[in-house]
């Protein structure tokens, strides 16, 4: 199977208190960073996805970097 791959960033930005971002599209595919380190997927751990929208358990802080590789 193949999928298109891209890295991009979530949106808002990080700094402003959110918990939940959004990407354009629901990725079938889904590996997200904050500051370089990858973060686990699921109830009680760092983030939960549901369609486009990912909601982390603790907000990002202002300068954290957060990319995607995403797959369609």
């Amino acid at each position: 199977m193949f999928w298109d791959a891209q890295l991009i960033v979530p949106t808002p930005l990080p700094g402003g208190g959110d918990t939940i971002f959004y990407f354009a599209s629901a990725p079938r595919i889904l590996l997200l960073f904050r500051n370089g380190l990858l973060q686990t997927p699921g109830a009680g751990n760092d983030f939960i996805q549901s369609g486009p929208q990912i909601t982390f358990t603790t907000a990002p802080l202002a300068g954290d970097d957060l990319i995607a590789l995403v797959g369609w």
